[in-house]
């Protein structure tokens, strides 16, 4: 006859066996369960790139010189159906800043003026030549922007870049072989900015030339008119990390920094007074100069369209 005792012993380890496999089997589960979670989180990961991989997504494609700045004119955008032109405003700035080849979009039902829009905006050379300056120097275009109606409906911008890749390679590599020359880690960005500047108006001369109007003429010939100090100027900041932009009026176009939580002036072609006689000389009349005491010079050549620069009149 079995004891009491060996009998509840029985019953304790027969719990304990119970208690054993439901655990083993909870693992077993729980393994299976992470397996499967892990699989769908890998599979929802896969989708998510896949979803990603849209040419006009932001938060996938960045280009290497797009400019991370806030504008109240224009904005970064990835709509696909323009309902205004401030639409289409927005889509030439993001595909420029994004350096995008084409960027495809429709025209809502309701957006009756569509056309008429994107061809008077494609023809204002200044409303193209702002948008074309807030940019990068790298991803800037000639101005020449079209556009054609492909059978799915969609249209189709491209742009033609005014930088050639073999020219924005040697650059860049003219830049930083410069900037080791120029710049030391203890310098403050007001320091880099005025060593940036003395050497570019130390180093170019007023005058039209090859490629005057681009950085190269800048760098490689010495030589350019106003767009040529601004784009060598503009894309040393970007190298220094200093946010940057080119202004433009209806005959000149300037650089505008920002520093001190401010956007201030800097004009190179003014502060340059260099000629074939003496090379050497430059002033500093428009350098860090902020907006009220650029208009108070009451330049022709500065005179800014409130509406489109708001931010540098806060």
């Amino acid at each position: 006859m079995v004891s009491f005792m060996t009998y509840r012993r029985g019953l304790v380890d027969m719990k304990k066996g119970l208690i054993l496999f439901v655990l083993v089997i909870d693992l077993i589960l729980f393994g299976i369960s992470s397996l499967m979670v892990a699989s769908n989180k890998e599979k929802y990961t896969s989708s998510n790139i896949i979803a990603k991989v849209d040419y006009n997504d932001l938060s996938f494609y960045k280009n290497n010189h797009y400019k991370d700045l806030f504008f109240k004119y224009v904005q970064n955008t990835n709509i696909k159906i323009i309902n205004n032109k401030q639409d289409f405003l927005n889509i030439i700035y993001t595909m420029l800043n994004n350096s995008y080849d084409y960027y495809d979009f429709k025209c809502s039902d309701a957006y009756l003026n569509c056309g008429e829009d994107i061809s008077n905006t494609l023809n204002n050379r200044s409303i193209m030549n702002v948008i074309n300056n807030l940019v990068s120097v790298y991803n800037s275009t000639n101005l020449n922007m079209e556009v054609s109606y492909l059978s799915d409906g969609n249209i189709r911008l491209y742009a033609n870049k005014k930088y050639s890749n073999e020219e924005i390679n040697y650059l860049d590599n003219r830049i930083n072989y410069i900037l080791k020359m120029l710049i030391t880690d203890n310098m403050t960005n007001h320091e880099k900015i005025k060593k940036v500047h003395d050497y570019l108006a130390n180093n170019i001369r007023y005058n039209y030339g090859t490629k005057s109007d681009s950085a190269y003429g800048a760098l490689v010939y010495g030589s350019a008119i106003c767009s040529g100090y601004a784009d060598a100027f503009s894309l040393f900041m970007d190298k220094l990390n200093i946010p940057n932009y080119k202004v433009v009026s209806n005959t000149h176009v300037w650089n505008v920094v920002y520093i001190n939580n401010m956007w201030m002036h800097i004009d190179l072609t003014y502060d340059d007074q260099s000629n074939d006689y003496n090379i050497n000389t430059f002033n500093y009349n428009y350098y860090l100069i902020n907006t009220y005491n650029l208009i108070k010079k009451n330049s022709k050549e500065h005179e800014l369209n409130k509406d489109v620069y708001k931010e540098l009149f806060i």
